[in-house]
């Protein structure tokens, strides 16, 4: 016996249809009318498209980390946060506090690659320094804490295509120069977005790409 969810869409009805009789006739499924949570992600349809987030997963995180009571920041990092690797009047974190860190940046990751896009910057950048972070590091990655703990309903929105006033997308590029002092490259950010169906806050950010997230409070 074999207890599994599967999720599947199509804009056609017919073949969904389809296939619900046909894994009806070959297996023993019960099947749900709508999708509304699947392996830790939250899902929304309404008359504007579709919401997916991960409000309890990042109430777990925050309550692991002992964040859970936080006040919300705005953004992830601040403005000209120092993101580069301990010099040698540093002092680096203990074996325990490196296995935290270490253990953060990864939950963290996983929340940036599945539904919050707007954290993949400053996160990336603190992994970085996972083999040796400092106690300003650390401080820097619970300032993530902190801007997720303000921005637990956000997300990803998929809007119906009806409902998109244009289909053009906009896109804006930024790049320092030389920002990096260790290899003096440069950092590019690029956003694209369809026009009046992004949230973004890009006032004091040094992450400001908050492209296809939606907040619902």
């Amino acid at each position: 016996m074999v207890d599994d969810d599967l999720a599947f869409a199509s804009s056609s009805q017919p073949l969904l249809d389809e296939l619900k009789t046909n894994l009806a006739f070959n297996f023993n499924v019960k099947l749900f009318s709508k999708l509304t949570s699947l392996i830790g992600w939250n899902n929304t349809q309404d008359q504007d498209g579709i919401t997916i987030n991960q409000i309890a997963y990042i109430r777990d995180i925050l309550h692991e980390f002992g964040m859970d009571k936080a006040n919300g920041t705005r953004t992830p990092l601040p403005t000209k946060a120092d993101l580069f690797p301990a010099t040698e009047d540093e002092t680096i974190l203990s074996p325990s506090e490196r296995n935290t860190y270490r253990s953060l940046i990864g939950s963290l990751l996983y929340l940036a690659v599945c539904t919050r896009p707007d954290i993949s910057f400053s996160v990336s950048v603190l992994a970085r320094q996972v083999h040796a972070p400092t106690k300003h590091h650390m401080g820097l990655l619970k300032r993530v804490l902190l801007y997720i703990a303000g921005t637990v309903h956000f997300g990803l929105m998929f809007p119906r295509s009806d409902k998109l006033s244009s289909r053009s997308l906009h896109s804006a590029v930024d790049v320092d120069w030389g920002g990096c002092r260790d290899t003096r490259k440069s950092t590019r950010e690029d956003n694209r977005h369809q026009r009046q169906n992004t949230h973004m806050e890009n006032e004091e950010a040094i992450d400001n790409s908050n492209l296809f997230c939606r907040g619902r409070v």
